[in-house]
């Protein structure tokens, strides 16, 4: 977990989900734990995948693969045969070129992308990947594979709180009140949205998203924690926190 290359892949893994609390109750795609092994392989609550892995968001393009897929024409049906020998149901595996849309990598990362249902389990996922990038890395190098959950694939919904939530009237002296408690030097945005992947978007819990410069080395579960708190005090426990990398200029 040391070399630059695993600290790069899982930087790439899991930016747009730094730190993440919550006591809201609600599922969320930020939740749960998260392993790295020593070779680049992300195994998560939501989304297992490697060696290389974009950040989410990320987009699928299709362009230039034709020739890839003469080369190996039967790449999703190994992959298929080996996510049957495990049991495990999928909705669509298909043979892609992954990009983040965040700091999009210089060209796409060549990917099997399995959407699965949204029942995810982690280990036997983490199994599945291993198992499916070493059956085609023979054919196709630096292959990498991804299996996402269907929620988190489809998207990601940010829309602002309703009108009647009891944080609003009280949103700035939150604000006021966080600015004068946390370290923000590195951050650079506060604001605070109804934040899931469920598409009715009321559903989504109530979240303040802090975004912080992608050089932060911050300790942020703390700071996450200590605007909890904050938000206790101001009778918002339910409220979730998550920080998020961002690139933009300073706060402050």
């Amino acid at each position: 977990m040391s070399s630059t290359a695993t600290s790069s892949a899982f930087s790439k893994a899991n930016a747009h989900a730094l730190s993440f609390f919550s006591t809201s109750g609600a599922s969320s795609p930020f939740g749960g734990t998260t392993f790295l092994d020593s070779h680049g392989f992300l195994k998560s609550s939501h989304r297992a995948g490697g060696p290389t892995l974009c950040s989410l968001p990320a987009l699928v393009t299709r362009s230039l693969l034709l020739g890839i897929r003469q080369i190996c024409p039967k790449a999703e049906g190994r992959a298929k045969d080996i996510l049957e020998q495990l049991s495990l149901e999928f909705i669509s595996i298909e043979l892609v070129g992954r990009l983040s849309k965040v700091n999009p990598e210089a060209e796409p990362n060549l990917t099997i992308l399995v959407v699965m249902p949204d029942q995810p389990n982690p280990d036997i996922w983490y199994q599945a990947v291993r198992r499916i990038q070493s059956e085609l890395e023979g054919d196709l190098p630096g292959v990498s594979v991804e299996l996402i959950e269907e929620k988190l694939y489809t998207k990601i919904y940010c829309s602002p709180v309703d009108s009647t939530h009891t944080i609003l009237p009280k949103w700035y002296s939150i604000v006021k009140h966080i600015l004068s408690h946390c370290d923000t030097r590195q951050w650079t945005s506060l604001e605070c949205w109804r934040y899931g992947t469920d598409k009715v978007r009321e559903r989504n819990p109530v979240t303040v998203i802090v975004q912080v410069r992608e050089t932060s080395r911050n300790p942020l579960i703390t700071t996450a924690r200590d605007i909890h708190e904050i938000l206790t005090l101001f009778n918002e426990a339910d409220v979730d926190v998550l920080f998020q990398t961002n690139t933009n200029t300073l706060l402050i």
